[in-house]
This record gives structure tokens, C-alpha cells and sequence, in this order.
């Protein structure tokens, strides 16, 4: 889990920047999946 500051929990595009570093660790998460499949 990333270590996010406090002082950036209330700026604005906070949640944005969390959702967004969540979807792309599911991406990558995918990625190794299917890459250990294919082989």
C-alpha cells in the first residue's frame, strides 16, 4: 500500500488519483495472470 501524505487526503483529486493507482494495479495484477498462463 502506497503511503500517502494526510495533508493530500483533502485535496481536491485526492480519490481520483487513489481509484486511478487502484485500476492500474488491477491492470497489472491482470497482466501477470494472464502472462502465467500463457506460458
Amino acid at each position: 500500500m502506497l503511503w500517502i501524505p494526510q495533508h493530500l487526503e483533502t485535496q481536491p483529486g485526492y480519490l481520483d488519483t487513489r481509484s486511478t493507482l487502484r485500476s492500474l494495479g488491477q491492470a497489472v495484477e491482470t497482466q501477470q495472470v494472464a502472462q502465467k498462463h500463457s506460458t
